[in-house]
């Protein structure tokens, strides 16, 4: 038996669900036990999913993004508002709950996945966030029709990013780091879209957006990919 299913087992046969997470959500490591949360969201019921996400304890808020990632992956757009509320959750560990969540929705769906977050590229930065980095992942870039959505998601959070006028935060540092890597994976999966977007954004007035792209264009696997277009690029951008 798995220990996920062994999991399972356990929080079936227990009276008291939240007692046996809250004792287990830690690993000997001291990280979050992410098996214990995943076995958790399988079989949450509609009142455990709310009761987990207004918890102040964060191993239970984490299991309920994991749970509301499963319903929608299932097909219940019930769940998209609360997902998208823990999406902006201050919890760091919260918020990567929901992007893997929002990614369980990507493996079943890549159409429903780019859909549902038509609404987060609009939202507030965390969401933005949420965004990029549930769609931009290698898993969910292996075919064109996969990766030409993302490149214009990328398109979109940049376009916000050029017409913020403060963009020293650290949260904005992380969209600006995030979308980069972003950047870097869906235009390296489709260059002949990709490279040509990312060349007119050389040309943005968007400081922000010009150290994003001076970061594609000095590492990661575009660079890797595609050297001599990020070298003629890179002399555009400083020139």
């Amino acid at each position: 038996m798995t220990e996920v299913l062994s999991y399972q087992a356990d929080l079936l046969a227990c009276p008291d669900w939240e007692d046996y997470l809250c004792t287990h959500a830690r690993t000997p490591h001291g990280s979050y036990n992410l098996r214990l949360a995943s076995a958790a969201a399988l079989h949450a019921s509609a009142a455990q999913r709310l009761a987990w996400q207004r918890a102040d304890n964060e191993f239970l808020a984490m299991c309920a993004a994991l749970a509301y990632g499963m319903q929608l992956a299932r097909g219940d757009m019930a769940a998209s508002d609360p997902l998208r509320a823990l999406a902006s959750d201050p919890r760091a560990s919260v918020r990567e709950a929901s992007i893997t969540a929002l990614q369980y929705l990507g493996k079943r769906s890549h159409a429903r996945l780019m859909l549902e977050l038509q609404h987060y590229v609009l939202g507030n930065l965390y969401e933005q966030i949420a965004a990029v980095q549930s769609a931009a992942v290698p898993s969910l870039l292996q075919h064109p029709e996969q990766a030409c959505p993302v490149l214009h998601l990328l398109e979109t959070v940049t376009a916000s990013l050029a017409r913020s006028a403060h963009t020293g935060t650290a949260l904005h540092q992380t969209l600006m780091q995030t979308l980069a890597q972003g950047w870097a994976l869906a235009a390296a999966a489709l260059p002949h879209e990709g490279l040509p977007m990312l060349e007119a954004w050389v040309r943005a007035p968007s400081e922000a957006v010009r150290a994003v792209l001076m970061d594609i264009l000095t590492s990661g696997p575009l660079q890797r990919a595609e050297p001599a277009w990020c070298a003629v690029q890179r002399e555009q951008l400083v020139g």
